[in-house]
């Protein structure tokens, strides 16, 4: 399909209803789950589909995505951990994590169910015109629950300081960014 048309059919995508639009994601998200063979789960009337997918050797997690309005959430709750005496250490990772992962993504701890859980909320009406898309959403919200599922393991079964897990993260995030630029 020439560039032209993918521009004007994105154009016409964007100034289309905010229920239509949020049709044609919903469609467009199937459809790249199953182009990615990909076993998933389909809640037609949530908009809402999970698919597992593997954090860890032998380890999978139960990643959720959510079409609503025109926002696309991304999220999975990563791990459930034991409240430790100095619960201030989780809030205190997090708190760093979330400066590392940016302005798409949040790291939660829900206090009243002892879980962490990363979630992405983004406006879907972009990759709708083509600017981005919905394999790198996905990708990138898999890398980051899996950094993050690491950090806390270290965390709370290390007992390795948030201060150096974060230096860890951010030197292996500049290596692979060094690495991309030499490519």
């Amino acid at each position: 399909m020439s560039n032209v048309f993918k521009f004007f059919k994105g154009l016409k995508a964007f100034l289309s209803s905010e229920e239509r639009q949020t049709r044609l994601f919903w469609y467009m998200l199937k459809n790249h789950l199953t182009e990615s063979e990909l076993v998933f789960g389909t809640y037609e009337r949530e908009k809402t589909l999970q698919v597992d997918l593997e954090v860890a050797e032998n380890t999978t997690l139960k990643f959720e995505y959510i079409v609503h309005r025109s926002r696309f959430f991304l999220v999975c709750r990563f791990l459930k951990y034991e409240a430790p005496e100095d619960a201030s250490e989780i809030f205190i990772l997090a708190q760093h994590m979330n400066n590392l992962i940016g302005h798409d993504g949040t790291l939660r701890i829900e206090t009243d169910d002892q879980i962490c859980s990363l979630v992405f909320n983004v406006d879907f009406r972009p990759i709708l015109f083509g600017y981005s898309g919905i394999r790198e959403l996905i990708l990138r919200h898999h890398s980051i629950t899996v950094d993050a599922r690491n950090a806390f393991l270290r965390l709370m079964l290390e007992g390795e300081e948030p201060a150096i897990i974060i230096a860890d993260l951010m030197r292996e995030e500049s290596d692979n960014e060094d690495d991309a630029d030499k490519n």
